[in-house]
């Protein structure tokens, strides 16, 4: 029985999902076209990427790891991956993916955009972690990580990276290499990436894109494959917080320590590729209002915007006017409620702190006022002192 598992280095063997860290720094292949075989045909980045809305590509692998058995020792060990890939938000040439991986029963929510203008394919940002259902698309890039680069032609190579004194190249080492994983037979262009004494293989089919990855080194080893395409959206199940259920711990009524639960029913939400999320969750808010209060709202009654601080984790949300009316009919419920919607979003979101506005002024009704701007917000119950929050509102205070 191990008492640890360091899940060090496991990451989605995505195209660059192992390109070491990334870096900001300029990509010198931006300057140095890569070596080719001349006399080989070659093809373009849109036949081995092609970039497509609505579409789960599911991958399983497994990885290497080091573990501390009971007796103190380290020893290897191995652990299951599951990873979901999906294109979130598509503008031409610029994509977003989202990442959703399982390692062990530990999931992760990531998002990464590539640039594939220019006969390159480039990761260029990633935020992991913590997804923010946010399109990114349009930001300023921070990173670079060449993953292809035109012409694919056998014997092409280029430098992937340079970061942190540690050089990685590319090379392709294939263009017609049978390879056959869960998802079927293919005949693939293969990259091989020297990383330090690290050697990963990358394997695209065409007209599909990544089948399959496999990474060999001294201290760590991984492969990904291809399981399963799934035509459609993305479909999630959301957590919609009614309220919270306090506990005192088990053999601690002396001296209370108290643990909270979420109360909580569960939405169904599509994300089709280049949605709107505020309208999605406008959408979801009016069902549940509908289901669970008997409350038929109008469309009106919606979220303008939703935007997460990504280093404070303050989520800002500003609903429309028709919104905040809708809330002054709750009369003395309408603290709740805002308590009820900041805790539903927080769990979405990882806020620790959320704010909000209406119409991009202060909220302002008969029983309450959030200003924005003089620094007012809701705590998540989620994130409040769980014994200060038994005595507030189910000990009477006392």
């Amino acid at each position: 029985m191990f008492k640890k598992i360091a899940l060090i280095a496991i990451t989605v063997m995505l195209a660059a999902g192992l390109a070491g860290c990334g870096g900001d720094k300029k990509n010198p292949a931006d300057d140095t076209p890569p070596t080719e075989a001349p006399s080989a045909a070659s093809s373009a980045i849109s036949d081995y990427y092609p970039i497509l809305p609505d579409r789960i590509m599911r991958y399983t692998g497994s990885a290497t790891v080091k573990a501390v058995n009971e007796a103190g020792e380290e020893v290897d060990t191995e652990v299951a991956i599951l990873a979901d890939m999906f294109n979130d938000y598509i503008h031409g040439d610029i994509s977003q993916q989202r990442v959703i991986s399982d390692v062990e029963g530990r999931q992760t929510v990531s998002a990464e955009v590539y640039d594939a203008s220019g006969g390159k394919l480039r990761l260029v940002s990633a935020e992991g972690g913590m997804y923010d259902h946010a399109d990114m698309t349009g930001e300023e890039p921070f990173m670079d990580i060449l993953i292809l680069s035109e012409p694919l032609r056998e014997g092409a190579e280029w430098i992937r990276t340079e970061s942190g004194g540690v050089t990685e190249t590319a090379k392709i080492i294939g263009m017609d290499e049978q390879v056959t994983v869960p998802y079927g037979t293919f005949s693939a262009m293969v990259v091989e990436i020297q990383r330090g004494d690290e050697v990963q293989r990358e394997y695209y089919a065409k007209g599909l894109g990544w089948v399959k990855t496999e990474l060999d080194g001294p201290e760590r080893a991984q492969s990904q494959e291809l399981a399963e395409v799934i035509e459609g959206p993305l479909r999630e199940q959301m957590p919609m917080i009614y309220g919270w259920h306090v506990e005192v711990e088990e053999g601690e009524e002396d001296a209370p320590q108290y643990s909270m639960a979420p109360m909580y029913d569960i939405a169904n939400v599509t994300y089709p590729t280049n949605s709107d999320i505020n309208a999605i969750y406008s959408d979801v808010l009016r069902r549940y209002a509908a289901e669970k209060y008997g409350m038929e709202l109008d469309e009106d009654v919606k979220i303008n915007s939703l935007e997460i601080d990504r280093f404070t984790r303050l989520l800002h949300v500003d609903l429309s006017r028709a919104f905040l009316e809708a809330m002054k009919e709750l009369g003395n419920g309408e603290m709740q409620a805002l308590q009820l919607i900041a805790d539903t979003l927080s769990e979405s979101y990882f806020a620790y702190e959320v704010t909000f506005s209406v119409d991009g002024e202060a909220y302002v009704s008969d029983n309450i006022t959030i200003d924005p701007e003089q620094g007012d917000f809701v705590t998540p119950s989620g994130y409040k002192d769980a014994e200060a929050y038994y005595n507030d509102n189910v000990n009477n205070g006392e």
